[in-house]
């Protein structure tokens, strides 16, 4: 997961990462020696479950977010973030009140039990789960609008599925937390039910778990490969946008998949307009000379050659030659690798036959 963790970062998801890190240290803190010596250094009793369930709120609030940018294909609003960050941090500062009014013992917030049911431990508890839970909820609730959209599963798709399973499984295990807290508000602690409730809570944290980690892995390759495909377009884009950069649009993004849409859109837009200084003959001449060289590209490198000579409001008004490019970020990249080729076939074209503009 720390591994999963850093290429969600490197991949551009800052929320992602913080996702699987705050997981990570939850996990971390949950093994009895590690909080043992949180509890040991700091002097407070009790502490490692404030900090394991700060962390957990931080967590639910980070997979909101970035569910609703997944869905809306969109960047959430400053406000909105903020406003998700401002409830968080109350919600943190309430607990820690009540935490220290439990007592030096944190009768019922350590463990929960009889005690659970007492004003400062019943507060926590329900600050907890209903900040935690209304933002869990959240993640399953825009999940399930997603599935009802028509499209192609894709990857990301699939990712957020993950998501919603491991959220409802949340969902699950707070509901059972929740029967408990009420029945050690009732002073029925003791009851069948309860005991039962109490001990079902550990199988659907164990498989939240386990689906948010395989939905982080989805959406971490997903943002990854996103990257890459960004960075080995940026020579073709810079050479393709240069003559003319009106194509290129403001301002820049911040999500990797809408970053690689938006250079793929610009490398279409430029090449658009690139190829208005050609007309048939160059076509043809392109496709006689290409060889293995995509023709597509010998025309693209031809039209680029045109334009240092010959400004764009020189050339015909509509485009006389088309000129298709593939509209997947893949298929766009493995066609721009034979531009140096395309290039020196394109120079020699240019060099024995040159078109003269037509106005």
């Amino acid at each position: 997961m720390l591994i999963r963790g850093r290429g969600a970062l490197y991949g551009g998801s800052r929320r992602l990462a913080a996702i699987l890190l705050a997981l990570v240290t939850i996990l971390t803190i949950r093994l009895s020696f590690v909080g043992q010596v949180i509890d040991d250094v700091t002097g407070v009793p009790g502490l490692q479950v404030l900090v394991r369930d700060s962390l957990g709120i931080i967590m639910s609030i980070a997979a909101a977010l970035t569910v609703a940018e997944v869905v809306r294909v969109a960047a959430v609003s400053r406000v909105t973030s903020r406003a998700c960050g401002a409830i968080g941090t109350i919600a943190i500062a309430t607990m820690a009140i009540a935490f220290h009014a439990a007592g030096p013992a944190r009768a019922g917030v350590v463990h929960m039990g009889p005690e659970s049911g007492r004003p400062a431990a019943f507060t926590y508890w329900v600050i907890y789960t209903a900040t935690y839970g209304a933002f869990i909820t959240a993640v399953v609730v825009l999940a399930a609008r997603d599935s009802r959209r028509p499209g192609p599963w894709t990857r990301g798709r699939r990712g957020l599925v993950f998501f919603a399973l491991g959220a409802a499984c949340t969902d699950v295990y707070l509901s059972a937390k929740l029967v408990v807290l009420i029945a050690a508000r009732l002073g029925e602690y003791d009851h069948a039910f309860v005991q039962h409730a109490t001990a079902v809570q550990a199988i659907p944290s164990a498989i939240a778990i386990v689906f948010i980690v395989l939905g982080a892995a989805s959406w971490t390759s997903l943002h990854l490969r996103a990257r890459w495909l960004h960075r080995r377009l940026h020579s073709s884009w810079a050479a393709l946008t240069a003559p003319v950069p009106a194509v290129i649009l403001d301002p820049p993004l911040r999500n990797p998949e809408a970053r690689l849409n938006r250079r793929v859109h610009e490398i279409h837009e430029a090449v658009a307009l690139l190829i208005s200084h050609l007309v048939h003959d160059d076509a043809a001449a392109a496709r006689e000379r290409a060889g293995a060289v995509p023709p597509e590209m010998v025309m693209v490198e031809l039209a680029r050659l045109r334009s240092a000579r010959r400004p764009l409001d020189a050339a015909p008004g509509t485009a006389l030659v088309r000129c298709t490019l593939p509209t997947s970020a893949a298929a766009l990249e493995r066609l721009l690798r034979s531009r140096r080729r395309a290039l020196r076939i394109a120079a020699a074209i240019d060099s024995t036959d040159r078109v003269p503009a037509t106005r």
